[in-house]
């Protein structure tokens, strides 16, 4: 699939901003910022909880996304309004706001009146990023900083079979 990386790139980075300021009252920062907030943003991915949606239609892949502790915690903290939340409130946020980002990027690669069905995210491991690599789908990765944390957005896709 031949896809303009720099659309792409941008289409996402508004799915994902847009999302996080509406749905979680987050909003962009710098890397510095965090950073001056005492958040580290050299995190490896294995220090992330990720939530991981597929989707089939008119393209193919999966969006993966993976946020830092801060993040994670917040995430449900801003959605249900309160100062604490379960680890079951957590990953369902995360999931949700997987789900809503997820549908806001698919229309990308809508075409010829065709459209991609989402399937419900789970949590899941980042590493299973690797199973999509290996199948040769192109990808594309993108981080978000918000005034919360981190979140590392991966973008798997082929032309559906």
């Amino acid at each position: 699939m031949l896809v303009d990386k720099e659309k792409l790139e941008s289409y996402v980075s508004k799915a994902v901003y847009r999302t996080l300021e509406v749905t979680c009252y987050m909003f962009p920062v710098e890397a510095d910022e965090l950073q001056e907030m005492g958040i580290d943003t050299n995190v490896s991915d294995d220090e992330l909880t990720s939530s991981v949606i597929t989707f089939e239609g008119a393209a193919e892949g999966a969006v993966f996304i993976a946020v830092n502790d801060d993040l994670y915690h917040a995430l449900a903290s801003n959605m249900l309004g309160e100062d604490t939340a379960s680890k079951d409130e957590k990953d369902a946020a995360l999931c949700e706001i997987a789900n809503i980002i997820c549908g806001n990027i698919v229309p990308f690669f809508a075409k010829n009146g065709e459209i991609c069905k989402i399937n419900p995210p789970e949590i899941g491991s980042f590493k299973n990023k690797k199973l999509f690599e290996s199948k040769g789908y192109g990808h594309e990765k993108f981080e978000a900083y918000v005034d919360e944390g981190i979140a590392k957005v991966t973008i798997y896709f082929k032309d559906a079979d």
